[in-house]
C-alpha cells in the first residue's frame, strides 16, 4: 500500500510538472512572438528565460513549486520514518516473555510394585505457558522422604508453544526403600529448571 502511494505522488507530481510547463511554455512563446524575440533562432531559449524572469508572477510560481516538491519529499521521508518506528514497535512487541513460562499442572506419583529399581517414582507434569517454542534444562531434582534423599537429573529438551510435558525422573524409590516407608509418611519433591528462548538462551526459572 505504502508503495502504491509512492508510485501515485511520484506520477501526480511529472504530471503537474508537464501541465505547468505546457501552458506556461506555450504562452510565453505567443508572447515572445509577438515580440519579435525569435528573429534570431538562436538566442531562443535565453529570450524566453529572459521574458519569463521579468514577469512578476515567474518566481513566486517557481518559489510555489520548489515549496510543494520539498515538501512531497518531507513527507515521503517522515512517512518512511513513520514505518520504520512502526516495524521496529511491532517486532518488540513481539519479542516473547517468558516471564512464569513454565507453569507446574502436577506432581504426579508412579507406584509399580513389580519394578524393584524404581518402584515409587514422583513424575512432573510441566506446561509451556509462553506461547512460544521454550527450551528447559533441570538443573536440580531431589526426593525427600524421611532420611531418604533421591537427587534425580533432568535432560535438556524444546517445548512447542503450550506444550506439556511429563518428566520422568531417572530414579525413583527402590522396593527396599519403599517398603521401609510408615504406611503414612510424607516427602518432598524440589527442583530447580532453567529455560528461556532456544535461540537467545535461558533466562529464567522455575
Amino acid at each position: 500500500m505504502a508503495q502504491l502511494y509512492r508510485l501515485a505522488r511520484k506520477a501526480l507530481s511529472w504530471a503537474f510538472l508537464a501541465v505547468f510547463a505546457a501552458l506556461i511554455g506555450d504562452f510565453a512563446i505567443d508572447v515572445a512572438r509577438e515580440h519579435g524575440l525569435f528573429d534570431s533562432p538562436t538566442q531562443r531559449v535565453e529570450a524566453i528565460m529572459n521574458f519569463l524572469q521579468r514577469q512578476p508572477w515567474f518566481w513566486p510560481s517557481v518559489s510555489g513549486l520548489a515549496g510543494l516538491v520539498i515538501g512531497m519529499w518531507i513527507d515521503s521521508v517522515v512517512r518512511q520514518m513513520d514505518t520504520s518506528a512502526g516495524a521496529s514497535e511491532t517486532h518488540e512487541t513481539e519479542m516473547p516473555d517468558y516471564a512464569h513460562g513454565l507453569a507446574l499442572v502436577q506432581v504426579q506419583p508412579s507406584l509399580d510394585g513389580k519394578n524393584v529399581t524404581n518402584t515409587l517414582e514422583l513424575r512432573i507434569v510441566i506446561r509451556n505457558a509462553t506461547g512460544f517454542p521454550l527450551k528447559y534444562e533441570g538443573e536440580r531434582y531431589e526426593i525427600v522422604f524421611g532420611e531418604i534423599v533421591l537427587k534425580c537429573s533432568i535432560t535438556s529438551a524444546v517445548m512447542p508453544k503450550d506444550g506439556v510435558l511429563t518428566f520422568f525422573p531417572n530414579r525413583g524409590l527402590s522396593r527396599k526403600q519403599y517398603s521401609s516407608l510408615p504406611t503414612r509418611t510424607t516427602g518432598t519433591l524440589e527442583y530447580q529448571i532453567k529455560y528461556g528462548h532456544p535461540e537467545r538462551g535461558f533466562s529464567r526459572r522455575a
